[in-house]
């Protein structure tokens, strides 16, 4: 009797060993997945916090970027989490004349075959905007999915079903033989030792979110002091308010004043756009036109022919700019705006 007592209960051991197995080999996509989804969402947050990455965005460096997001689908895919992405980003550029968009995925995959209807049910998406200094420069968004190439067994079962027929099986050799066990102290002792190794990684992560914030802080109150002292000391300072426009002119950049003056600067147009708290709108490839002179109500467009031009009324004459093919719309929307808040 006491053999087959024990019998009995090697068995029922053996059919509960049988089933948890069961439930982890078949479940060890799903558990692939979330992996993947967990490392997809933190290798994106790493990326965009990062200041090469925000660097690139911040000057429209569109190849570095795509770069950036080339290396992170292909480190991704190397490392076999059974799943494939897509990942698009779209840069716009500082000065909001301009964006670009591109995306990049999974060998062999598309934004098309990852939300087709036989796989949609299983699809996954999120966004992050690319934010620098309050000034939204874009956005990342990715899809993810259960990569086809997985072991068939996983695409012919019904995963959600799994987890409830293992259960099924184990509480009925529970309740036959009248053993039921629970083991909180155990459990709570694993989370005791779990709980201070997340809290280190919450901490390190909530420490590194406040000296980028402060980073960001100091440098927007850096150029706030900057450019209160340009504008305290015009005389000193070559680059202003007072400025109507700058044309360059090789190796120069000729900068015009509002009062008729005028003075050089040995530099370029990009190095006046990025050094200079200064807004400045570009009209053409050589010349760059101050915001604050064009919303000064002395600027007007004209058309001839196919060409578009703009009138300066300077103090002591009225100049006249081509406006670049590439430049017309986003200029003529800013004189439009212009008019409009009058």
């Amino acid at each position: 009797m006491i053999d087959s007592k024990k019998s009995l209960f090697a068995l029922a051991i053996l059919v509960v060993f049988i089933a948890n197995m069961f439930t982890i080999v078949v479940s060890t996509r799903d558990d692939q997945f979330n992996v993947a989804k967990t490392a997809l969402n933190g290798s994106i947050n790493m990326l965009i916090k990062s200041p090469p990455f925000k660097d690139s965005v911040y000057t429209f460096n569109i190849f570095h970027t795509s770069n950036m997001l080339k290396d992170l689908v292909t480190s991704y895919d190397h490392e076999k989490f059974g799943a494939s992405v897509c990942i698009t980003i779209q840069i716009i550029n500082f000065r909001a004349e301009d964006q670009d968009t591109n995306t990049y995925c999974s060998k062999g995959e598309s934004i098309v075959s990852l939300t087709s209807p036989d796989r949609v049910s299983e699809v996954e998406n999120g966004q992050v905007r690319l934010n620098i200094v309050n000034k939204d420069l874009g956005h990342i968004s990715w899809f993810i999915a259960p990569s086809y190439n997985r072991p068939l067994m996983h695409r012919i079962i019904d995963f959600e079903k799994v987890p409830y027929i293992s259960a099924f099986f184990q509480i009925a050799v529970i309740l036959w033989l009248g053993v039921v066990t629970f083991r909180r102290q155990d459990v709570d002792h694993d989370c005791e030792m779990i709980n201070p190794n997340a809290q280190v990684e919450i901490q390190g992560l909530k420490e590194e979110m406040d000296a980028q914030s402060l980073t960001i802080e100091m440098t927007t109150k850096r150029l706030t002091t900057i450019e209160k002292i340009i504008d305290n000391n015009k005389s000193q300072f070559v680059i202003n308010k007072d400025i109507s426009y700058i044309e360059y002119k090789h190796p120069h950049a000729n900068i015009f004043y509002q009062d008729g003056r005028s003075k050089k600067l040995r530099c370029s147009l990009v190095d006046i756009e990025n050094s200079f708290p200064v807004q400045f709108v570009k009209i053409n490839r050589s010349i760059l036109l101050s915001q604050n002179y064009l919303t000064s109500g002395n600027v007007t467009i004209n058309k001839k022919g196919d060409k578009s031009y703009l009138s300066l009324k300077l103090k002591t004459q009225i100049k006249e700019i081509e406006v670049g093919a590439t430049y017309s719309n986003s200029v003529a929307v800013l004189l439009t705006n212009v008019e409009k808040a009058k």
